[in-house]
């Protein structure tokens, strides 16, 4: 229940969860501005435009690091990678995983 309480009170939990869901895959993988654009597409409300949206990727990337634990408990885990360019795997796991 605190999990649940923790993403649907923020937006970027939010975002990554819509997303996941409506993705053709179970995963997606690019640099933090274009998740960061990705995302802004799935935000509830239009809240990409509100104050509590991050508009500098490395602001986004922060606070996605902060939420990764409650995502992963909800099947979508977030690998950030740093060889070469700047990289964020996100990839939903089976119910049955």
């Amino acid at each position: 229940e605190l999990i649940e309480v923790a993403i649907e009170s923020d937006l970027i939990s939010l975002s990554v969860m819509e997303m996941m869901k409506r993705l053709k895959g179970n995963e997606w993988t690019g640099t933090p501005t274009n998740l960061l654009k990705d995302l802004a597409g799935y935000v509830p409300n239009n809240g990409a435009n509100k104050k509590g949206w991050p508009q500098a990727p490395n602001i986004f990337t922060n606070r996605l690091r902060r939420v990764q634990t409650f995502l992963r408990a909800k099947g979508v885990d977030v690998e950030h990678s740093k060889s070469g360019n700047r990289s964020i795997t996100l990839k939903m796991r089976s119910q049955g995983a």
